[in-house]
C-alpha cells in the first residue's frame, strides 16, 4: 500500500516498524534567496575552523556566531579570537550568522568556492549543491580590531611550507 517496512534488532529483540507513505504536497515550500549567489574562494575553510571558536554560552549571544566582514572570517568565544582574511569576501555590511554543526563537515573545508547571499534578515551558502540558510544573529559582535595591534616590532613571516614543517616538528617534541 506504498507504506515501508523497517525491521530492527533492539533491546527488547525484532521489533518491525510501519512507516507511513506521506504526500509531499503536505510540506510548506522552502523560502530560498530570490538573488545571485557570490562564489568566494577560501569561505569554506574560513567557516570550518571558525565554527571551533564560537562561544557556546547562551548568555553571551553576540558571539555564538561568526562574523562576516569585507575581507574576512571572525569568530570568538570571549578568550581565543579567530581572523581569517578572506579576499573575494565582500560582505558590506558585516553580517553576523549562527554557527552551524554543518561548518563542521570536512566537505566544506575541501570546497574550493562557496557561494554567499545575504538579506536584511537572513544568509544563505551555497555549497556545491546544498543551500544552507539561517537567520541572522541580531546584536553587535565585539569589536575585535581594537585588541589586534596596528604594527608590531618584532614580527616573524613564515610561508606555508615552514608553517606545515614547524607543525611537523612540533608534534614529534615531547611535552
Amino acid at each position: 500500500n506504498g507504506n515501508i517496512l523497517v525491521s530492527y534488532t533492539g533491546e527488547r529483540g525484532l521489533r518491525n516498524e510501519v512507516l507511513k507513505k506521506m504526500d509531499p504536497a503536505e510540506f510548506p515550500e522552502i523560502p530560498l534567496p530570490k538573488g545571485e549567489f557570490v562564489p568566494v574562494k577560501g569561505l569554506g575553510l574560513a567557516l570550518s575552523e571558525a565554527c571551533r571558536f564560537c562561544c557556546e554560552e547562551v548568555t553571551r549571544f553576540a558571539i555564538t556566531g561568526i562574523l562576516l566582514a569585507k575581507g574576512e572570517v571572525v569568530a570568538s568565544d570571549g578568550k581565543r579570537l579567530y581572523r581569517r582574511l578572506v579576499p573575494g569576501l565582500q560582505q558590506e555590511p558585516k553580517i553576523l550568522i549562527p554557527n552551524s554543526k554543518f561548518f563542521g563537515l570536512k566537505q566544506l573545508a575541501e570546497e574550493e568556492l562557496v557561494g554567499v547571499f545575504a538579506s536584511k534578515e537572513t544568509a544563505w551558502l551555497k555549497i556545491g549543491n546544498v543551500v544552507w540558510g539561517g537567520r541572522l544573529i541580531e546584536g553587535k559582535f565585539p569589536d575585535y580590531e581594537e585588541i589586534i595591534p596596528a604594527s608590531c616590532e618584532n614580527a616573524l613571516t613564515l610561508s606555508e611550507d615552514m608553517i606545515k614543517a614547524l607543525v611537523e616538528v612540533l608534534g614529534s617534541l615531547p611535552y
